[in-house]
């Protein structure tokens, strides 16, 4: 017993020290700031005036990070960006319907409109990044959805 609660010890502690940190957002124009995660390889623009929330980045292994605007309905999603751990041919397969091929932050990818959201699956290196919104047709989510590039 004292043996597996002391791998599972060591299992936490490792997987918080490969957390990957975010890069802090910066300004590039009036009304917008950028993010990049160097250590998953993206980066996006978006509304200053949005609530960026990388607590996923810390608290769980899809990495997620979500944003906001300032006075979002609470059960919405208005972009989200997180690694998948399913299979890419289960996904495809299995979880989405309408499936087209897309270029999506310059990689080859999937769109999908799937239970009331626009789903973006991205096989890039080694991982599926998952870019996923409810509200596509607002100007500030295209504003994301449109310069969300990988960096490396």
């Amino acid at each position: 017993m004292k043996k597996s609660s002391l791998l599972l010890l060591l299992l936490i502690s490792l997987s918080a020290c490969n957390s990957p940190e975010p890069s802090p957002t910066e300004s590039i124009e009036d009304g917008l700031s950028s993010y990049e995660n160097e250590a998953l390889h993206y980066r996006f623009d978006f509304p200053s005036d949005w609530n960026l929330n990388t607590n996923g980045l810390e608290n769980s292994l899809s990495q997620r990070v979500e944003l906001t605007p300032e006075n979002a309905d609470t059960y919405t999603s208005y972009f989200d960006v997180h690694l998948e751990d399913r299979d890419l041919d289960f996904l495809l397969s299995q979880v989405f319907v309408g499936i087209e091929e897309v270029n999506f932050g310059g990689q080859e990818a999937y769109s999908s409109f799937t239970a009331g959201s626009q789903w973006y699956i991205v096989p890039y290196q080694e991982s599926i990044y998952v870019i996923t919104t409810q509200t596509p047709e607002l100007e500030d989510v295209q504003i994301m959805l449109e310069s969300f590039k990988f960096t490396n």
